[in-house]
């Protein structure tokens, strides 16, 4: 198949259909297509094949949502077209698929039979309701509980102090936040981890949270690792010499066990077809990932396809709780009420922003909506605060996909990147004044909205906020305000989520959820910034939402000049070169108030160890921006010399971590015995 694009319209050119074909032709319909819009095949074709759905979609009037603003027509047709031939390259040309091919003839009527099926899907005994305020669930709060005492050995011998000296409730409460960055972050975030493990501290993180590829790497360690950092790199060390996009690959997973794997993998996309509610590219891609994730496990337990079961792991305290995030782009210039011309002219003058999510074994939901449902829930239809059905929990597969859909970040995100860049001459440097020319604050309406857009969409589902009330926000005087609600998250069923990094790699935004009491966190960073120590934009981008006021308190680094060489791979040169950049430490002052969109201000004072994947002086030879986050495939020994940079960075810092912890601590015992 190729593709055209003159004069605003869609031209095909079939190719000779091959066996494969009718099996992207069954993806392209599911991912893409009504129910009730499909498009016949030709007669002279008894295999359809994607082309014809491409034909189909050229021909047919777009949502509104999927044009632009600027010229009112769909005018990413010719990227859509290319989508579809993304679906003819994963399906496996060269390979017989007529048992897959028949397990997705029948995956709609199996997932119809099973919906209410209380054996396979006991979530469906319960009903659901929105919870309207911030402060975490009582289920969280015993896991807390627990959570503390089985922490108290591990963190009374890590800060050398008897354990009948530590009361639980005076031990910090640690977050671990890792940074987006594909692969290399999900790579890295492992090594950290594995780290922790070895301290002894990894017993004691409270919270794990995620963005973009950090969150790959939570998803496979609540999954097919089973809680184990260890086993999560020999995990990384199996899968990804494989490209997930093989053309082999997906047929060989499926192969193996057809009925059952065809349906946990595209179960949840079939699910959300069957409902009519829009799928596209990001649905696709989590469903087919997380398969790839879940490639070297010869048993699949249908329960990891379940956010929910990630809860299992959680009992008794034994492990953290894992906290995954996603953005919405708040544009507050669309889809206003007519009839409020005060507020639709006060909007007019805002910049786009970004709600944060976040998604848990217990809730989904966002702070600044101050609205939150039971994980096993989203995807369902609400009503006045509470769920009119009952079907299944959405699968973790689509979320997958969510949390890493750095393909649907606007233009914005994309000039910002070239903004931060280090070019210093030629077409770099042009790029960069082009870049910063758009961006800036006086930049017109018009290219605001623009940027504001992207060319893929990301993952688009049934709201459970649909028609929710304005919150009431009580202050600690008494005064009571009451907040703004988009007005069509309030209006429209359906609302879009991305990748958190299109607004901070860094995921700290939902350890300042109120109730949380996270005291201290560390931040992995393998985000495309490290080499340049900028993480301080993150930082202060955080603070400003969460109104808390950041300090360094480690010693700085070194200025490095713009023009200086790369770093020889010699130990001492590396020593010198990023010296107090290993585990710089930050502590943030709770200022109270609202954020600027009215966000929850932290509740709390926050410190953070700050961790780059750097070059490390004992294996000086290794280079970890040799691989970059685009990166798909890596060798079993990159995956052991990421994870082992990362790793080594964060032993090596052990006693900063150490004497940190234990004044926290100490400060905190001293404040609770004062109050007794």
């Amino acid at each position: 198949m190729s593709v055209n694009f003159k004069s605003g319209k869609l031209t095909i050119k079939r190719k000779d259909t091959v066996t494969g074909a009718g099996l992207s032709d069954k993806l392209s319909k599911i991912a893409f297509l009504n129910p009730d819009s499909e498009p016949a095949a030709p007669p002279s074709d008894p295999v359809p094949s994607t082309s014809d759905a491409i034909a189909h979609l050229a021909a047919t009037e777009k949502p509104e949502e999927e044009k632009h603003l600027c010229c009112g027509i769909d005018c990413l047709a010719p990227f859509r077209a290319l989508h579809y031939e993304f679906l003819d390259a994963i399906i496996n040309p060269g390979v017989d698929d007529t048992a897959i091919l028949k397990a997705f003839d029948e995956l709609p009527e199996s997932l119809r039979k099973q919906m209410l099926n209380e054996i396979i899907n006991p979530e469906v005994k319960l009903d659901a309701s929105i919870r309207r305020e911030n402060s975490i669930p009582q289920i969280e709060k015993d896991f807390q509980a627990v959570r503390l005492q089985h922490a108290r050995k591990s963190f009374a011998k890590f800060i050398g102090v008897p354990v009948s000296e530590v009361d639980p409730r005076d031990i910090p409460i640690i977050g671990a936040a890792g940074s987006g960055g594909g692969f290399k972050a999900m790579i890295a975030t492992a090594g950290y981890l594995k780290a922790l493990q070895t301290l002894g501290l990894y017993d004691v993180i409270m919270y794990i949270s995620g963005v973009s590829g950090s969150c790959w790497s939570i998803a496979n360690l609540y999954t097919a690792a089973k809680g184990s950092p260890t086993e999560l790199i020999e995990h990384f060390k199996r899968i990804l010499g494989t490209h997930p996009a093989d053309p082999l690959h997906l047929s060989k997973i499926l192969a193996q066990d057809v009925s059952n794997r065809t349906e946990l993998v595209f179960g949840g996309l079939t699910t959300k077809y069957l409902d009519a509610v829009p799928r596209g590219v990001v649905d696709v891609f989590g469903s087919i990932l997380y398969a790839h994730f879940q490639s070297d496990q010869k048993t699949w337990d249908p329960n990891t396809f379940k956010m929910s079961q990630q809860a299992r792991l959680m009992q008794n305290g034994a492990h953290a709780m894992p906290i995954y995030t996603a953005c919405r782009h708040e544009r507050p210039w669309d889809d206003k009420d007519e009839g409020d011309s005060v507020e639709r002219a006060a909007d007019e003058k805002v910049d786009p922003w970004w709600q944060w999510f976040e998604m848990s074994p217990y809730e989904i939901g966002c702070d600044e909506l101050r609205a939150w449902v039971p994980t096993f829930a989203f995807g369902r239809t609400f009503e006045g605060g509470k769920s009119i059905d009952r079907v299944p929990e959405q699968s973790f597969g689509l979320q997958v996909g969510v949390i890493g859909s750095a393909m649907s970040a606007p233009f914005t995100t994309t000039f910002e990147t070239i903004e931060r860049s280090d070019a210093k001459e030629g077409l770099g440097i042009a790029m960069k004044n082009f870049a910063s020319n758009l961006l800036k604050p006086d930049a017109s309406r018009w290219v605001k909205r623009l940027l504001s857009e992207s060319i893929i969409n990301g993952a688009i589902n049934r709201s459970p906020f649909h028609k929710i009330s304005r919150p009431i926000v009580v202050f600690p005087n008494g005064e009571k305000k009451e907040l703004r609600l988009p007005s069509d998250m309030q209006e429209e069923k359906y609302f879009e989520l991305v990748d958190a990094g299109t607004d901070n790699n860094q995921a700290l935004y939902p350890l300042a959820r109120q109730g949380r009491g996270v005291d201290v966190s560390f931040v992995f960073d393998a985000s495309v910034d490290v080499e340049r120590n900028i993480v301080t934009v993150d930082i202060e981008k955080f603070g400003t939402r969460k109104c808390l006021a950041f300090t360094r308190t480690s010693p700085a680094p070194p200025e490095v000049p713009a023009d200086a060489p790369p770093v020889e791979k010699d130990a001492a040169a590396i020593s010198a070169r990023y010296a107090n950049r290993y585990c710089q430490v930050f502590h943030g002052n709770a200022l109270g108030g609202l954020g600027p969109h009215d966000e929850p201000a932290a509740e709390q004072d926050m410190t953070l160890f700050y961790m780059p994947v750097l070059p490390n002086p004992k294996n000086p030879q290794f280079g970890p921006s040799e691989f970059i986050f685009t990166q798909l495939v890596y060798k079993p020994e990159d995956v052991a010399g990421l994870a082992n940079c990362a790793y080594q960075n964060l032993i090596d810092s052990a006693d900063t971590i150490r004497a940190t912890l234990k004044k926290i601590w100490e400060e905190k015992r001293a404040k609770r015995t004062r109050g007794n």
